[in-house]
This record gives C-alpha cells, structure tokens and sequence, in this order.
C-alpha cells in the first residue's frame, strides 16, 4: 500500500516538514555558532535517519554521529555533503556601510 493519501495529505506534511527544516537550520545559521549549526545538522540527520544519510553522503554512521555531536570534530567536507542533501545553502551580503578612506 502507497503511503501517499487520495488527497495529498503526506505530500503536504513532507512540504511543511521540509519548510521547518529549512526554518530551523536558516535560524541557527543567523546566529552563526558552528557549534549550534553543527547540532542543528545534527538533529536533522537524526531526524531524517542518520542511516540512510550516512549512506547518502558516503560517511560511516559512527563518524556521522560523532560529526554532528555537539563535541564533534567534523571536517568542513563532512558538513557541506550534509548540506547538500536536500537543503540549498546561499550566501547573500550584508549589508555594510562603506566609507572610504
């Protein structure tokens, strides 16, 4: 049996869960700790199934875990394959006052 309703109704709770994601992770981005993006991932990873996204990424799920601890030791690498499964990570400018000297 499909896990896909008649009405829609799963693929709008994976639309709303993705926004909340996106949500999540956006706000622990602003704030700019690593170690509170690095445990935002984490919770996510969890979220998501650290199995299958450690399969995904080409990571061992150890090394996933321990990556994404809040003690964790990850390598840049290890982060940007994390994101790059199913989040869109953009930079955009601040805006800075420019006074010339």
């Amino acid at each position: 049996m499909n896990a896909k309703s008649i009405d829609g109704s799963s693929d709008r709770a994976a639309a709303r869960a993705a926004a909340a994601i996106r949500h999540y992770l956006a706000l622990d981005f602003e704030d700019g700790d690593p170690c509170m993006i690095r445990m935002a991932l984490g919770t996510v990873a969890r979220a998501r199934g650290m199995t299958a996204l450690a399969r995904e990424v080409g990571v061992k799920r150890g090394a996933l875990y321990r990556a994404l601890s809040e003690t964790g030791k990850s390598d840049f690498s290890t982060i940007m394959k994390v994101l790059m499964i199913g989040v869109q990570v953009g930079l955009y400018p601040v805006e800075v006052e420019f006074r010339p000297r």
